[in-house]
């Protein structure tokens, strides 16, 4: 009796839950609110919106249109009715970056409901569709939420303006979701300076339709130079939208180069490289040319001195220099040429070998090594103006670095020939992966020179999750191994392991790895401890990319296993409790239900 009296109350208790579930309308007497009427899809000319929320149904499951579109425009403020029609707690919000996840106060989150609640929602964010939920029940209560307007935009987003001139981006007006209307415009900038220009001040937008126009910003020949903000703003009622175009104000200049760059002149001979100014942003003016004072014994002339350039235009002037025959030093020389014009100065530099020279150069001037490896760059010496004699080598590396040598050590050069040393370059076994730069001296008297060759050493780390891992008996274990690419490796590792005791069975998901140049992989190895005896044990996983090796280890510590599930002794290697199991899993206890009474027995399967 008191079985069926429990059941009876469960009964009575389910339908009590339906009828608050599924009461309302009939409800609202019990939860009065003076709201406007309900509409299946709601619009924000009106600003008062009625949305009544059910945990089943879903907001609005009354009307025809459950779960409305709700259409606003950027600028409104609308006053949300919100209205629980099941007494269960719910709590409005617009989810304004897309990942369903409540972020207040920026996605225009409610307080819980019951009690009603009036909600004023500013439309502050960017036209768009949006969803709309409530936080509990976000599945069955949720609707579009429509945000009408324009965006601007612009073709170029940035404009570079010379003094004196003036320069003009497009102005792009886009309606977004049906909005149609008129968009006044204007432009700003801040700070002062350039004068931005609309050919337009409105457009008339049609529904989900484009409209451009030009801004023109001028700048005169007094505006500093700098950058500014041209700020681009649209306004339709409370709709409005605003484009930021960069400005940069730059004064008219001019370049200055040279050909050739490089003069390998004997002693008492003279040679020549053209001078070439551009103009650039529509310069136009004189150019005044010199240059520095070479040593005693060298001569540089520039013809003409001095040149004017036209808007856009280029002019030349030769740069003559000469040696004397008696001319005490040797080598190489650097004269510079400057052009002046007002605050504009720029300079470009001739290399000037005098008398007999020579010079020093690496190929290849990149090596890429792995630790534990090496490889080789051959130097070559090269006559200029009939040098002869015995040039010696040397070079340097950081103390980090790689071991390098030079063989042979000094060569003779001879006159307008060639000489050949070889750089071999060792990265250790334990050197850091990171890039380095042997640089290779070459001497003959006064005369030094250099070349450097730059060193990449690339390895691969290889890690473990973790280290000392503690496993029972019976009870398998997983250990997460993370390669990462060092200073640019790339290549294809191996991947093999060993451990303590036969006994061990390890797994790798992956045996083999293929990196790229930055990259980071994984590989899992599954440890099973089925058949060992309590111990600590050790596995070790290696790793291997043509000569390179990289090994890693942890300790493993098994436990016995919890008393009564002893997996030892083993017969023919299979645990006793395991036949157990496997013997009790033949039987099933069967419970039913005869001349009202409750009986269990076993059934053999």
């Amino acid at each position: 009796m008191s079985r069926f009296l429990r059941q009876a109350a469960s009964v009575s208790l389910m339908l009590m839950m339906i009828l608050v579930i599924f009461a309302y309308p009939p409800l609202a007497d019990i939860f009065p609110v003076d709201v406007p009427i309900p509409v299946p899809n709601v619009n924000a000319v009106s600003r008062n919106i009625f949305l009544n929320g059910t945990i089943f149904s879903g907001w609005n499951s009354t009307t025809a249109n459950p779960n409305p579109s709700i259409t606003v425009a950027r600028g409104d403020t609308i006053n949300l009715s919100l209205h629980s029609g099941d007494g269960i707690p719910h709590q409005f919000y617009i989810d304004i970056n897309g990942n369903a996840v409540q972020e207040c106060p920026q996605e225009k989150c409610s307080d819980d409901f019951p009690p009603d609640t009036l909600f004023p929602v500013d439309i502050d964010f960017a036209p768009g569709t949006y969803t709309y939920y409530c936080l509990y029940h976000q599945g069955p209560m949720q609707g579009r939420f429509v945000v009408q307007g324009f965006t601007i935009t612009s073709s170029p987003s940035s404009l570079r303006v010379v003094q004196g001139f003036s320069n003009t981006s497009t102005i792009i007006v886009t309606s977004v979701n049906d909005f149609a209307g008129v968009v006044d415009l204007s432009a700003t900038v801040s700070p002062s300076g350039p004068i931005p220009t609309l050919n337009r001040t409105s457009v008339t937008l049609p529904s989900n339709g484009v409209q451009t126009l030009a801004l023109n910003v001028s700048a005169s020949g007094s505006t500093p130079v700098g950058t500014y903000n041209v700020d681009v703003t649209g306004t339709s009622d409370s709709v409005t939208a605003t484009r930021t175009v960069a400005t940069l104000v730059v004064p008219p200049d001019f370049d200055i180069s040279a050909n050739p760059t490089r003069l390998v002149i004997q002693l008492g001979s003279a040679k020549n490289s053209t001078i070439t100014l551009s103009s650039l942003d529509s310069f136009s003016g004189d150019v005044a040319l010199s240059s520095n004072t070479p040593p005693a014994g060298m001569i540089a002339t520039l013809t003409p001195a001095s040149v004017t350039l036209t808007s856009g235009g280029r002019a030349n002037s030769t740069l003559d220099v000469s040696i004397s025959p008696t001319f005490a030093q040797p080598g190489t020389h650097m004269v510079n040429v400057t052009g002046t014009s007002g605050p504009r100065m720029h300079t470009t530099t001739v290399t000037v070998v005098a008398g007999p020279d020579f010079d020093v150069s690496a190929s290849p001037t990149a090596l890429s090594l792995n630790p534990g490896s090496s490889d080789t760059s051959t130097i070559t010496l090269t006559s200029l103006n009939n040098f002869t004699g015995t040039v010696n080598l040397s070079g340097s590396v950081p103390s980090d670095g790689p071991i390098f040598s030079i063989t042979p050590s000094s060569v003779s050069l001879p006159e307008g020939g060639t000489a050949a040393a070889m750089l071999r370059v060792n990265a250790s076994a334990t050197i850091v992966a990171s890039n380095y730069t042997v640089t290779v001296y070459a001497a003959s008297g006064l005369l030094n020179h250099s070349s450097p060759v730059s060193v990449s050493v690339r390895d691969f780390g290889l890690a473990v999750s973790i280290a000392n891992l503690t496993v029972q008996q019976g009870s398998p274990a997983t250990v997460t191994l993370s390669l990462r690419s060092l200073n640019g490796f790339a290549g294809v590792v191996s991947l093999t392991t060993t451990a303590s005791s036969s006994d061990l069975s390890l797994l790798l998901n992956v045996t083999t790895i293929t990196f790229d140049e930055s990259g980071i992989e994984f590989a899992v190895l599954t440890i099973n401890v089925a058949s060992v005896l309590a111990g600590t044990y050790t596995v070790s996983i290696t790793g291997t990319s043509g000569s390179l090796s990289r090994t890693v280890s942890l300790s493993i510590t098994v436990q016995p296993s919890p008393s009564g599930a002893n997996i030892l002794p083993l017969i023919g290697g299979v645990a006793v409790t395991a036949i157990a199991i496997a013997t009790a899993g033949l039987y099933y206890t069967r419970r039913r239900r005869v001349g009202g009474k409750t009986s269990d027995s076993q059934v053999r399967t």
